[in-house]
């Protein structure tokens, strides 16, 4: 098979480390947001029925992989920037088992992105949290990756 270039269009997203390591959290992986998208997700209101959407799907996920009931959780597997389509981090069950962006730097992102006198050009980066087996990192994999697609669908196609 021959690759031309162009081939393949550029992700917005990219999942980095995404290979076990037999240790605690050890399945951990980050997610890296092209800023463009971040910037349009915290700019455009998410919809009520989009988050119970998002909800359903998220403990639909939890239970097919099994993990309902195997630890704690706060509630909700998707959790937003207020009002936003912006995700501060998605959750399931297990010991703060989480893929999100620390509070400092969503602070900083949000500050930056508000001052336009120079280009944002390094991505939003999502960091692992106590991922200690492969369905805690499947489910936060198909959590996340669920809302980056639907986020973009929705931002590069707004309804008038």
């Amino acid at each position: 098979m021959v690759f031309r270039k162009n081939m393949f269009p550029k992700s917005f997203y990219r999942i980095v480390g995404l290979e076990p390591r037999l240790c605690p959290g050890g399945f951990g992986f980050s997610a890296n947001l092209d800023r463009e998208y971040a910037i349009k997700a915290l700019n455009y209101k998410i919809p009520e029925k989009v988050k119970e959407n998002f909800r359903e799907f998220g403990l639909r996920v939890i239970k097919e992989v099994r993990l309902k009931n195997k630890g704690f959780m706060s509630g909700d597997p998707y959790h937003f920037l207020d009002d936003t389509f912006l995700l501060r981090y998605c959750e399931v069950p297990g010991n703060a088992c989480d893929l999100g962006v620390e509070g400092s730097d969503l602070g900083q992102f949000v500050k930056d992105s508000k001052e336009t006198k120079l280009p944002i050009t390094s991505p939003l980066r999502y960091g692992p949290h106590n991922a200690d087996n492969h369905q805690q990192a499947y489910a936060l994999l198909a959590l996340w990756t669920n809302w980056a697609n639907t986020m973009q669908t929705l931002v590069d196609n707004p309804r008038k």
